[in-house]
């Protein structure tokens, strides 16, 4: 929101006085020039803006003078997700249709702690479900 308190301004060599809400206005037209200006060659160092350490420019904008870069450090490589032993143990239990107080037993654990554990692998693997996560573990293990 524009503020209202009084600014004055050189413009074209001449003194201006107002409150800033006017200026703005008037100043409108004169940046409209420089505002494509920056628009066109925004475009153009986009498509150009990759450094040698992989940072991507997004956006580049001047506000009061200051020019500003808005960049994106580079995604990592896709990695197999890295599950523990016993988050393997329980899965594979889990894959046979083993229930948690069954896979518990097998495993001489708590079933709380297995709910953690498969709970745990599926944020690994970037599953909601238990279906969802069996088949991500299946495929898992086809890939090896």
């Amino acid at each position: 929101m524009a503020s209202k308190r009084s600014v004055s301004t050189l413009k074209g060599g001449k003194r201006k006085s107002g409150t800033k809400a006017d200026l703005d206005t008037d100043q409108s037209g004169a940046d409209s020039s420089e505002a494509s200006t920056l628009h066109e060659s925004k475009a153009d160092r986009q498509t150009v803006s990759r450094s040698r350490s992989g940072w991507t420019v997004l956006e580049e904008f001047v506000v009061d003078g200051f020019s500003y870069r808005v960049i994106r450090r580079p995604a990592p490589p896709e990695e197999r997700p890295a599950l523990t032993r016993r988050e393997n143990e329980a899965l594979a239990y889990a894959s046979l249709g083993y229930k948690n107080k069954k896979i518990a037993q097998a495993l001489g654990l708590a079933p709380s702690t297995v709910s953690v554990l498969l709970s745990r692998a599926a944020s690994k693997l970037g599953t909601k479900s238990r279906r969802e996560l069996l088949r991500a573990y299946a495929r898992l293990r086809n890939i090896s």
